[in-house]
């Protein structure tokens, strides 16, 4: 069991809860939460290392990374009666992302199961911007969904563990001896 001022994590097996709150994902030794009270955690179980950031800053971490886009090899997009449907085909993965009117909310189902890390969608005056995180394939894959008076564009981009590892680590490096 690791301890954080803020969270506490329980290893069991192979995957681990935070606070008791299942895991979101897993790759590698990366272990992540969903967003709890705002603060995404991340346990690095070869480290033993317990890292929390604000959905803002993983955000930052995560447009700081070095990714690949990835080229859906198919896309769909329809209007329903729940809202915006748009179906993509990446790197062998169905993934659907729903906008449902009714809720005014967005979620994303890959592979048949939803995704548990998603931030927003967070909008200012018509522009909303909503992420998603999960992983597949030994890689972290990051949907970017913007949509704007009208235009709606959707990124997904695949990042590897390390990287992802080590910009969480210079983020938290950085943050603690306030280099930024």
């Amino acid at each position: 069991m690791e301890k954080n001022e803020k969270v506490v994590v329980d290893l069991e097996g192979n995957s681990v809860r935070f606070n008791g709150v299942p895991e979101s994902f897993r790759v590698n030794s990366i272990h992540v939460s969903p967003p709890m009270d705002g603060l995404v955690h991340f346990y690095i179980e070869d480290k033993q290392l317990v890292l929390s950031l604000t959905e803002e800053e993983l955000t930052e971490v995560l447009s700081r990374a070095r990714k690949e886009e990835i080229t859906p090899s198919q896309k769909d997009f329809e209007i329903s009666q729940i809202g915006l449907v748009y179906k993509l085909l990446v790197d062998s993965l169905e993934v659907i992302n729903v906008s449902d009117w009714s809720l005014q909310t967005m979620f994303t189902i890959v592979n048949g199961e939803r995704a548990k890390l998603t931030i927003g969608p967070n909008c200012e005056y018509n522009d909303c911007v909503y992420l998603a995180l999960f992983s597949a394939n030994g890689f972290i894959y990051y949907l970017k969904i913007r949509f704007s008076d009208g235009s709606f564009e959707v990124s997904v981009f695949r990042i590897t563990p390390s990287v992802l590892e080590n910009e969480l680590v210079f983020h938290m490096l950085n943050k603690t001896f306030r280099l930024y």
